[in-house]
């Protein structure tokens, strides 16, 4: 029985020393965690760990801001942590140049978009149905109200023509106009 219990604190040590390991190298890696991957799995959490890539800045020059840098990242010194979101909603490490959830590269993501008055989405540029909704981005309430004022003439037109024709009446006429000009 106590060779059973020396060698259950002895795994918890293990996993212990193996977890906090894992986690420094996560961290000196840009990653948060780690220390589960150590606990559970030992050296295989540390191989797994230290075999993901590299994902903190390697600029050459802390005072040159990067084309690509969003406004919410603008400070580019190796000990900025505010990161980027991408498009999809992905927040990522300002160090790394493509989002993590859906692999789009980082310019196209924090270049300038189009913002969806319907939905609120960021679009594309060239965009001009939004990606979310697929509602026109850009309003077009000139438009809408010109052809209103066109459909309203219109009406007013064939109501001439059927007063002409004796189809409508004069009282009915007066009553029909009065009331398209009233929603105009």
């Amino acid at each position: 029985m106590e060779y059973l219990i020396g060698y259950i604190i002895g795994l918890l040590i293990y996993g212990v020393i193996f977890g906090f390991i894992t986690a420094h190298v996560a961290e000196s890696k840009g990653y948060d965690g780690g220390f589960w991957w150590g606990f559970w799995l030992g050296i295989i959490g540390l191989l797994v760990v230290g075999f993901r890539p590299d994902n903190r800045s390697h600029q050459s020059s802390a005072s040159v801001t990067p084309s690509w840098a969003s406004s919410s990242s603008s400070d580019p010194s190796p000990g900025n942590t505010k990161g980027w979101t991408c498009v999809c909603g992905g927040k990522n490490p300002s160090s790394i140049d493509y989002c993590l959830s859906c692999r789009r590269s980082k310019a196209d993501c924090v270049a300038e978009k189009k913002i969806c008055p319907h939905c609120g989405a960021g679009n594309k540029p060239t965009n001009t149905i939004c990606f979310a909704c697929d509602k026109p981005l850009e309003e077009k309430e000139v438009k809408a109200q010109t052809t209103e004022q066109v459909d309203y003439a219109a009406m007013l037109e064939q109501l001439a023509k059927l007063h002409d024709q004796h189809v409508l009446t004069d009282e009915e006429f007066q009553q029909k106009k009065a009331e398209i000009l009233a929603k105009m």
